[in-house]
């Protein structure tokens, strides 16, 4: 069962509209809760990397740099292992055991992989 949404539609498009604009995820964070919705910092990062939501001038974030001191960047054979087996049709958490990596980071990277491929197409 999925968990408890913090954010509706409405908000997640004005919170995108906000990074897009140059807004920090702090101050993004911010804005919510001093309109009574409680919500990190951290959470507003991961739904503006779902959404492809960036700052001016910033079209991906670094590619094979870790999100956070105890991450580690994702090789060029781990993306290609990890892009085969979705064409395989394994499912997330399968391939997540197979790169010993948290299911998060599997479902991350590939928005980030996505992402790039469609500013690529550009």
């Amino acid at each position: 069962m999925p968990g408890k949404r913090i954010l509706s539609d409405d908000q997640l498009d004005r919170m995108a509209e906000m990074r897009e604009r140059g807004l920090s995820y702090a101050q993004i964070a911010a804005q919510f809760t001093s309109e009574g919705t409680a919500i990190k910092p951290v959470t507003i990062r991961w739904q503006c990397l779902r959404l492809g939501a960036f700052p001016p001038g910033k079209t991906h974030p670094n590619v094979g740099v870790p999100c956070s001191p105890r991450g580690r960047p994702f090789t060029p054979e781990e993306d290609a292992l990890l892009l085969e087996m979705d064409r395989a049709g394994y499912r997330r958490a399968e391939i997540a055991r197979t790169l010993k990596r948290k299911h998060n980071s599997v479902v991350g990277r590939f928005y980030t992989l996505a992402r790039i491929d469609a500013q690529a197409t550009f």
